[in-house]
């Protein structure tokens, strides 16, 4: 999550949990990072926040991958 304010380090926790239990997942698996945008931009005026979410699924008992993933592998 991007934002100048509220500073987000006293609920990260709390919101990992959060997500943790929607996911069905434990929290050690989740991971949610705050930064600010330094004073730039519509962010940086305290007008907005911005949120990037990447997510790794992975299919219980499914082999797993060595390397990375070449395009074909994704179809």
């Amino acid at each position: 999550m991007i934002a100048e304010r509220p500073k987000l380090a006293p609920y990260v926790e709390r919101m990992q949990e959060k997500l943790a239990n929607a996911l069905i997942a434990p929290a050690s698996a989740v991971s949610v990072k705050a930064k600010t945008n330094e004073g730039m931009g519509f962010i940086g005026r305290g007008e907005g926040v911005a949120v990037i979410a990447v997510a790794t699924l992975n299919q219980p008992d499914a082999p797993r991958l060595s390397g990375g993933l070449a395009g074909a592998d994704l179809l």
